[in-house]
């Protein structure tokens, strides 16, 4: 039903973006949902790519610790998802969120050049950050008003953000066509020296950033015609209001259940480190309600009043302990 997915070029493998792909004259098979739908799941997916579904543990053998936030956590300056690591002696191990980015690459270095050396995410500084955001904006009594306050109250707020939305992605877009040019550009005027190893290195890492910029701008594109199909209006916080009055309720989840809630709000986390901020987002559907019921169930296995394994609500969040006490059974792991 469809062709030219994908081209080869030089040897490798490349996606082409969907308004160069080749349809048949009539759908061949009945469709499983509808295009609008199929759209909407390709923006969600992008996101979410490359990390499991699931509360297992990692079927890495030294794997012996679950990381509640995996896959949810990203470093604001490049964007990359932040894995979790454990380090420390068998009696005070304390849990980090790290980002991937290589100061010593050059590809990494190039890429993203005021990137700091190392980041990492304290996951203490996490629960409380996380669990101050669920106490006060989610399960809090003025949780409503504080809401109210951030979102567009009028039609034409709603507007005026949707284009601002529309403005950032177009301009985005408009700076990687600019970079791709500039990398074909590049590429065109390299000796063609096959015999020259750093010749043929450059080569190729020009091609793959111009792939890595493609990738990017099929994402972008996705999210923009997404965004034209959504029609602004003021916000609505109906749906909040039949969430619980649950309160601090992270303190009182372990690892697994903790992480089924922040599925359930699909929860993300923007990490700053030189500000020290995490910005928190949640989305909050028909589904969530459905599943809030089984996630705060205090009878069911694992739900304690007061887990060992979470730190008491703290709002100070400069006097954050990074030390936690564990088994010496959770040593060696890895994300």
């Amino acid at each position: 039903m469809v062709y030219g997915r994908h081209r080869t070029r030089n040897g490798r493998r490349i996606p082409v973006p969907p308004d160069q792909w080749l349809w048949s004259p009539s759908p061949v098979h009945p469709a499983i949902v509808d295009r609008e739908t199929w759209d909407l799941a390709q923006t969600v997916a992008a996101g979410h790519g490359s990390s499991r579904d699931g509360d297992d543990l990692n079927s890495h053998p030294a794997t012996a610790r679950f990381y509640p936030y995996r896959g949810r956590v990203r470093c604001r300056d490049c964007q990359r998802r932040m894995a979790g690591n454990t380090y420390g002696k068998p009696t005070s191990l304390s849990s980090y969120y790290r980002c991937p980015h290589n100061w010593a690459s050059p590809k990494h270095a190039a890429d993203h050049p005021d990137h700091p050396r190392s980041v990492q995410a304290p996951e203490l500084l996490l629960d409380q950050v996380v669990g101050r955001f669920f106490a006060t904006r989610i399960f809090g009594p003025d949780r409503a008003a504080l809401l109210t306050a951030q979102l567009p109250a009028t039609d034409a707020a709603a507007a005026a953000d949707h284009d601002a939305q529309h403005a950032a992605l177009t301009a985005r877009i408009a700076r990687i066509e600019t970079a791709q040019n500039s990398k074909i550009l590049e590429l065109e005027d390299l000796p063609a020296d096959p015999d020259n190893p750093a010749t043929q290195a450059y080569r190729a890492r020009i091609r793959a950033r111009f792939a890595e910029l493609h990738e990017e701008r099929e994402r972008l594109e996705t999210q923009l015609k997404a965004l034209a199909k959504t029609t602004p209006a003021a916000a609505d916080t109906t749906l909040l209001d039949q969430l619980p009055l649950a309160g601090d309720i992270l303190p009182r989840l372990p690892p697994q259940l903790k992480a089924r809630l922040f599925a359930a709000f699909d929860i993300s986390i923007l990490w700053n480190k030189p500000g020290q901020q995490a910005t928190v987002n949640a989305e909050i559907t028909d589904t969530t309600l459905c599943y809030l019921t089984a996630i705060l169930d205090p009878g069911q296995d694992g739900y304690h009043d007061t887990h060992p394994d979470q730190p008491e609500p703290v709002w100070d969040l400069d006097n954050t302990p990074r030390v936690i006490r564990v088994p010496p059974s959770l040593v060696g792991e890895r994300a």
